[in-house]
């Protein structure tokens, strides 16, 4: 009788598209924090500087998360066996990364919190379910939930983290 193949044999590569959901999600959680500038008890001067602070941010986690056109913004990531992986940025350079603890899973949203290669940053990736291959989210769910983490813990929605 033959042995049955395994069901991942390889890296899992992961194709990171855009995703409006995620645009959406950070652009309101950017204007709820103006919101809150503008209703708290600081000078009109503050208020707006402070806005103006928000509106930079909210452009810049858009095109690097949810859009994913800034040249650093993490579009492909290939994960291997011993829960490394390679992260390719928009702008085609491949980093080599390992998989921190703090990393979180659900079914609508994954942050993979990552440490480079010879970086004392971490680097995080914003991972929706609109913002890849509905079967490569699946998969990429069930990679890091029972390969890399030695037992799942679960989340409030039923998810897992790393």
């Amino acid at each position: 009788m033959p042995r049955a193949a395994s069901a991942m044999s390889g890296p899992l590569r992961v194709r990171l598209h855009r995703s409006n959901r995620l645009a959406v999600a950070l652009g309101a959680a950017h204007a709820v924090a103006a919101t809150a500038l503008w209703t708290s008890q600081l000078s009109w001067w503050l208020s707006a500087m402070g806005t103006a602070g928000m509106v930079g941010s909210a452009a810049w986690t858009v095109r690097g998360h949810a859009f994913r056109t800034a040249a650093s913004a993490l579009v492909e990531l290939e994960l291997y066996e011993d829960c490394t992986l390679s992260a390719c940025t928009a702008d085609g350079r491949w980093l080599r990364c390992r998989l921190v603890g703090s990393s979180f899973l659900s079914r609508v949203l994954t942050v993979l919190n990552l440490r480079v290669e010879d970086a004392w940053i971490l680097r995080s990736v914003l991972i929706t379910a609109d913002g890849v291959d509905p079967d490569a989210f699946r998969r990429l769910r069930v990679w890091l939930r029972w390969r890399c983490s030695g037992r799942p813990r679960a989340t409030d929605d039923g998810g897992a983290a790393p």
